[in-house]
């Protein structure tokens, strides 16, 4: 336990000079005077004592506030570009920080005022989030059950990869002591302050997590901090993006069980060559140079190119679960890894906070955990078995789809298209995966123009548009690049 806590104490933020425990003679002196005064007016309560300490307290604030100040000037003189002090501070004046106003509950549409009821109200709407969609395919449901049931009766075996304390410390090497901690306070500092005896009782308890393949349920709680999407109205719960923290443990955990998949994954090839996402070497750069190769080699060869974006709901946030594990055993993933997940998917929890308000914890249904390592994974195995046909281009970045066709005509680069969304959309149905049909898009890369048909998403025609965003960049017809550089100017002028 002292190892710990010296660990602790290694890693905290020493006082600096202008913070109270540094504070100069005269105003230690002006300090002892004040509590002097307030403990007699505390004990006799009399008019004349209660004057006396508030002279003395007025006396103390005014001198505090005068050595903050030069304190403050002094720093800001001091500051430089060369050691970086000057972005800092220029970082931390333009950052906004807002509060959060008063919220409408949209149960009863009563205004919250206490940090807490805040708190409660943006939980509720997460809690609703972070369920499945309530649609499927009745078969894939039976099946998905049917393989997991299977999969529990299988004789079950003692085989895993033990972990070494030299994996534990080559993670503590790589990680940024600034992240902010879960809700159990242990920070990445006090992680690398951490002695070699420590280190191998971690190493022990992690190598009991894979042999009995349990993910402990104190790793297993977020807490969420609510951040107002730009432009949008603060009133409203729906209005606030979630950001997870997770507590550091359950980081390593999800390192060291993200080790063991890859081993495999590496075998089985996956993921598929379209998909970018969270892999190796791999950027959104790159996603969108083989996109733009792929729209120019068809103008070479004079070919129309028609183009869709699909945007999914809630992509991470609804997750069906036992699909998922259902995947990973039709992989063949080794008995411990398929345990260790789905341990790690099932009874996960988080709370809300405002201020210092936590809200009650809630229970998530579906979903993979935001802010994890092994979660964007996972996810990238999840939509793994997309349709692939071979006159279609598959391009993906985690959730973020496009799919092209080209022909001769633009009716012929449309046509293959509008086939392979009837064979999408039944993948979609199968997965639980809802598409938000109002924000797909669709472009047609023609030298003409002229009134070609629509594709059609789940029989809602798709508007074709002059110039679409994806991953960060502005597509027009022309592929010139105007629209964007003119966005780019925008943001900087």
């Amino acid at each position: 336990m002292s190892d710990i806590t010296n660990a602790c104490n290694n890693s905290s933020r020493p006082l600096k000079h202008h913070e109270e425990l540094y504070l100069p003679p005269h105003l230690r002196e002006l300090k002892t005077a004040r509590n002097r005064l307030k403990k007699v007016w505390q004990r006799f309560r009399d008019p004349a004592s209660k004057n006396l300490f508030n002279r003395a307290q007025a006396r103390f604030r005014n001198a505090m506030s005068e050595f903050n100040q030069s304190m403050y000037i002094s720093q800001n003189e001091q500051l430089n570009i060369y050691d970086g002090t000057l972005w800092r501070r220029t970082k931390r004046l333009k950052t906004k920080r807002s509060e959060i106003p008063q919220l409408k509950n949209p149960g009863t549409n009563l205004p919250s005022h206490t940090d807490l009821e805040k708190a409660e109200i943006i939980a509720d709407h997460l809690e609703s989030q972070f369920t499945p969609n309530d649609f499927g395919d009745p078969n894939t449901e039976r099946t998905v059950e049917k393989s997991i049931r299977e999969f529990k009766n299988e004789i079950r075996t003692s085989k895993f990869k033990k972990v070494q304390p030299s994996e534990i410390i080559c993670f503590m090497k790589h990680i940024k002591i600034k992240k902010a901690p879960g809700i159990d306070s242990i920070t990445n500092k006090m992680l690398k302050n951490l002695p070699l005896k420590i280190i191998l009782k971690l190493t022990e308890i992690f190598n009991h997590m894979l042999k009995f393949r349990h993910f402990p349920n104190c790793w297993k709680t977020a807490r969420v901090l609510p951040i107002l999407k730009p432009g949008k109205d603060p009133t409203h719960p729906v209005n606030y993006r979630p950001i997870s923290l997770l507590p550091t443990l359950s980081k390593l955990g999800e390192k060291l069980i993200l080790n063991r998949y890859l081993t495999h994954a590496t075998k089985l090839r996956l993921p598929i060559p379209q998909q970018f996402g969270f892999t190796p070497q791999l950027s959104t750069t790159h996603q969108l140079l083989r996109v733009v190769e792929h729209i120019n080699e068809g103008k070479n060869s004079n070919l129309a190119t028609a183009a869709i974006f699909l945007d999914i709901a809630k992509a991470f946030d609804k997750v069906w679960i036992d699909g998922l594990i259902h995947k990973l055993i039709a992989y063949k993933f080794p008995q411990y890894i398929i345990e260790i997940i789905q341990s790690y998917l099932t009874n996960r929890h988080f709370t809300v906070l405002v201020k210092n308000s936590d809200s009650t914890p809630r229970k998530l249904q579906a979903g993979v955990p935001q802010g994890g390592i092994l979660a964007p994974i996972i996810f990238v195995l999840y939509m793994n078995d997309i349709p692939q046909v071979r006159n279609i281009m598959i391009s993906l970045y985690a959730d973020d789809t496009a799919i092209l066709s080209q022909g001769k005509t633009p009716d012929k680069a449309i046509a293959p298209l509008q086939n392979y969304l009837k064979n999408l959309e039944a993948w979609l149905v199968r997965w639980k995966i809802k598409l938000n049909v109002d924000k797909t898009e669709a472009i047609l890369f023609n030298k003409k123009n002229g009134d070609w048909p629509k594709v059609k998403v789940y029989g809602t025609p798709i508007e074709s548009k002059k110039e679409v965003k994806y991953l960060g960049v502005v597509l027009d017809k022309q592929l010139n690049f105007r629209a964007h550089t003119s966005l780019i100017k925008e943001k900087y002028n």
